[in-house]
């Protein structure tokens, strides 16, 4: 315990050299915080010019808000145009999927119908062969080969 007060006795002595230690050191870092903010400051100046330009507006255009406002201005009215765009699009897109499948739907069910049509032409056209003597074949013979190859019936 001794040294640690021969310790207090020395430090009585430099107490005016110690605060004014502890003062330089105190304005250094206040020094050192200062050039960091006025360098993050520029920094977002110069990201702030580069938006402005971006979108067609200068940084430093007159508006009564002060700098930056017009640019502001001009981003949110960006936005709100693409989000237009963006709805639009979606809706757009949603009525050509509409479209698509129902022209899909109707493709499947003329095919379905075409199908049928085939195969009721292929028993027509099988009864059609079972029917022939003497390897003559006849009018309907003919009507059930223009059904199968899909042409139309003769009028009659």
């Amino acid at each position: 315990m001794i040294w640690l007060r021969t310790l207090l006795g020395r430090l009585k002595g430099e107490l005016r050299f110690i605060l004014l230690l502890a003062v330089v050191i105190a304005g250094a870092w206040l020094y050192v915080q200062a050039r960091h903010a006025e360098r993050d400051r520029d920094d977002v100046l110069r990201r702030a010019e580069l938006v402005c330009a971006a979108v067609g507006i200068k940084w430093t255009a007159k508006h009564m808000r002060g700098p930056g406002e017009a640019c502001a201005d001009r981003a949110r009215q960006l936005r709100a145009d693409r989000e237009a765009i963006d709805q639009q699009s979606v809706r757009l897109l949603t009525d050509v999927m509409r479209r698509a499948n129902a022209q899909a739907s109707a493709d499947a069910q003329a095919a379905r119908a075409a199908l049928a049509q085939a195969r009721a032409a292929e028993t027509r056209m099988e009864a059609a062969n079972g029917k022939v003597e003497h390897d003559t074949v006849g009018a309907d013979w003919f009507a059930a080969l223009s059904d199968l190859a899909g042409l139309r019936r003769p009028a009659r």
